[in-house]
């Protein structure tokens, strides 16, 4: 019966009626229409929370006086019935995203100014944002537009007043202006991720940050890595956009992010602040070598040793950017991080994700023609043995690839170098004959 009723929604007679109501000026009617939907559109989770799947559990086992076997049997009924009915839904859901319901939506967004109506909106949205590709379809009929408008202009501005309340089983929760707001943030993050941010107009994306800020500083892990990923989409844009970011702390956000134990969150809260770095704001800082302009490059170096090596090669790109700023560099080769010897260590890891932004860090560096490097940086590499990983990788890495080109312009920098060219010989020398020949090609 429920498929059936939705099936009958997707019908055009259907359809047309509830274009005709989204125009409506009555909040009754309006809020009816939006719960429908809501309701219709709800995710039909598999697996619920903990203490309600125990529940449901001691439930089937009382009901049946079941045998343990039998009780999993039973749940496994359930969990298949579940699939089952979050695929019908996931149809349905997909049926009103062609039909355009995203235009509905923002006009009732924009008609009806209650807290109850805003609240259910936000709530279609998380759900119709779940398959990837509907979300171009999303941004193509205004859902950006109704989205970051959830929770504007509507007359109880206290957080703390709840005259909606929505169960969710034994759970129930209060919705104030901030719980619409990060459901409306998830629905941005989950677009914002999977989308060409060209694709918005500036004021859309503009108005995106504030609301991805908000779900970045919550609690919830998966929040935190949508929004930082999104933010890392946006801050490619231009640099009003990475301004923007910067003025609404942005920075302080992801740098938050970037020393959590979760490994995801970690990552892309790296690559938001390596988006970031470059911003006239943040180079400006280090330029002044304050303490928190130091601070800046600080962060990438520690970072580059992650384990995880996506996280490590987002912080040695920051790094190879960074080094083509004079106070960048300085503080890259002779601040408290010890830049050198982390880069020497990143290009040994043999990585070539991670050695090709190294290798393109030390060239510039260490490039003779640049009269801001100090020889004592190429002392200082000499020192810490970089001929050894050069020549290595010049023997072990393709021909003509990116990191191959970068590890030939460092040694060919470093030819010019009387000390280098001692070094060099020395270890080539005592190399194995099958690697002085691979060498010499």
């Amino acid at each position: 019966a429920e498929n059936k009723a939705r099936e009958q929604l997707l019908e055009e007679e259907s359809l047309e009626a509830i274009r005709t109501l989204s125009k409506t000026e009555d909040h009754l009617v309006a809020y009816g229409l939006v719960s429908g939907l809501f309701n219709a559109t709800r995710e039909t989770k598999v697996v619920e929370g903990e203490e309600q799947e125990m529940l449901h559990r001691l439930k089937v086992a009382t009901d049946n006086a079941s045998r343990p076997k039998d009780v999993d049997e039973e749940m496994e009924a359930v969990y298949q019935e579940r699939r089952e009915r979050e695929a019908l839904t996931a149809e349905f859901r997909k049926g009103l995203v062609d039909a355009g319901i995203a235009r509905e939506l923002l006009c009732l967004t924009q008609k009806h100014k209650e807290l109850s109506i805003h609240h259910l909106i936000a709530g279609i949205f998380v759900a119709l944002t779940q398959a990837k590709d509907a979300r171009g379809r999303l941004v193509q009929d205004g859902a950006m537009r109704a989205l970051t408008a959830l929770g504007s202009g509507i007359a109880q501005a206290s957080e703390g007043s709840a005259p909606l309340f929505e169960s969710e089983g034994a759970k129930e929760e209060a919705v104030t202006l901030k719980t619409i707001r990060l459901s409306g943030a998830h629905a941005i993050a989950r677009i914002c991720v999977s989308t060409d941010p060209h694709l918005f107009s500036s004021g859309v994306a503009h108005d995106c940050v504030p609301r991805l800020l908000l779900l970045a500083d919550g609690e919830d892990e998966l929040a935190q890595f949508e929004a930082a990923l999104s933010l890392t989409n946006l801050a490619s844009l231009n640099e009003e956009t990475k301004d923007l970011i910067l003025r609404s702390k942005g920075w302080g956000h992801m740098e938050h992010l970037a020393s959590s134990n979760n490994e995801q969150v970690q990552r892309a809260a790296t690559g938001a602040l390596c988006n970031l770095v470059t911003s006239r704001l943040i180079l400006s800082e280090i330029g002044q070598a304050t303490a928190k302009g130091k601070r800046h490059v600080l962060i990438f170096l520690v970072l580059s040793q992650a384990d995880d090596v996506e996280t490590k090669r987002y912080a040695t790109s920051a790094i190879a950017n960074l080094a083509s700023y004079p106070e960048a560099a300085k503080l890259i080769a002779t601040g408290e991080g010890k830049g050198l010897e982390k880069l020497v260590g990143l290009l040994s890891s043999g990585i070539p994700v991670v050695v090709h932004p190294a290798a393109h860090a030390i060239a510039q560096l260490i490039d003779p023609s640049n009269p801001d490097n100090d020889a004592a940086w190429i002392d200082a590499l000499l020192d810490l043995n970089i001929l050894a990983p050069l020549i290595l990788l010049q023997s072990h890495l393709a021909a003509g690839t990116p990191p191959h080109e970068c590890i030939m312009t460092c040694l060919a920098h470093l030819d010019k170098v009387p000390k280098a060219i001692e070094i060099r010989s020395k270890i080539e020398a005592a190399a194995p004959p099958a690697e002085q020949a691979a060498i010499q090609e």
